[in-house]
């Protein structure tokens, strides 16, 4: 959609900590942004899920967090929080939990995308069985382009030097 070019890291069928210590020996550097879309499975039932948004979802979440930034200095990371919700209440949990857990961080750098609120997936066919059809994640990749789009034109401050994300460079006015 955008023509640049994407990494994507993903195992289906384990939670955002196992998710962590499955990959955490990867190497994880060259970005300027994220995208984490993790903790549905977090919600579900044992023995995949813990049933609920619990402190080990939390250590997942900030565990991947750290290491991002750790491997990309100044990257933007952007955390979604769930987009198929049929009024299941650990998965509006789950949705709570992410916001609460980006809004703790009080980082500028971590980003919330309410795509719960904000995804045109809630109002279309993109599932199949629970799980995004080929159109669902075509469907879901304009709904990242335009919310980041968004994000960034009403943020443009915290923009404005993006091309030296992943750099040790920094604007100064010494000359």
């Amino acid at each position: 959609l955008t023509g640049i070019e994407i990494t994507t890291v993903a195992q289906g069928g384990i939670t955002s900590y196992d998710f962590y210590e499955t990959f955490k020996n990867q190497d994880w550097s060259g970005h300027e942004f994220a995208i984490i879309e993790l903790g549905r499975n977090d919600v579900a039932q044992p023995p995949i899920g813990y049933g609920d948004w619990t402190e080990q979802s939390v250590t997942g979440f900030t565990n991947i967090i750290d290491k991002l930034k750790t491997e990309n200095p100044g990257i933007k990371i952007f955390v979604c929080n769930d987009t198929n919700i049929v009024g299941n209440k650990e998965l509006w949990n789950l949705i709570n939990g992410i916001e609460q857990f980006v809004a703790d961080l009080d980082d500028p750098d971590v980003i919330l995308l309410d795509m719960h609120k904000y995804s045109r997936l809630n109002s279309t066919n993109a599932y199949q069985c629970g799980h995004l059809t080929q159109y669902g994640y075509y469907r879901l990749a304009q709904d990242y382009c335009n919310y980041i789009s968004w994000y960034m034109a009403t943020h443009k401050e915290e923009f404005r030097f993006i091309q030296f994300i992943g750099t040790n460079y920094v604007y100064t006015n010494d000359f």
